[in-house]
């Protein structure tokens, strides 16, 4: 009898990691591609409003490109000092971001003003 319960209860649990695996995995609505920033103590605060700057202009020069928030951040485990949160239609949508030369732009300038840096991506119903 113990071992009939102990059967079912796996068999009820691989079903249920199944079913949630292929919920993570679904591909619908919008990606998400969300960078968290910290800056250095001494990054030069005009490249810091270009690096901004850039960003805010990238949703109206690639197709795909939805929306682009900048948030300042309140509260962070990693001390990160903004969050920007973009949306894209597609994967290839995101992979025309990651090669635009406005993008390349923003990792020249802004790279060496960062002493954190977090990025994740995730879909979006």
């Amino acid at each position: 009898m113990k071992f009939k319960t102990i059967y079912i209860i796996v068999l009820v649990f691989a079903s249920s990691l199944v079913y949630s695996q292929a919920n993570i995995n679904t591909q619908s609505g919008l990606l998400q591609h969300v960078i968290m920033i910290k800056w250095t103590d001494n990054a030069d605060k005009t490249a810091i409003n270009e690096v901004l700057s850039l960003f805010n202009n990238l949703p109206d020069k690639i197709d795909g490109f939805e929306r682009l928030d900048v948030h300042k951040v309140v509260q962070s485990s990693g001390d990160f000092e903004i969050v920007i949160v973009m949306q894209f239609v597609s994967q290839e949508a995101l992979d025309r971001y990651q090669v635009h030369p406005d993008h390349s732009r923003i990792k020249d300038i802004g790279t060496p003003l960062l002493s954190n840096f977090a990025e994740v991506d995730y879909w979006k119903d």
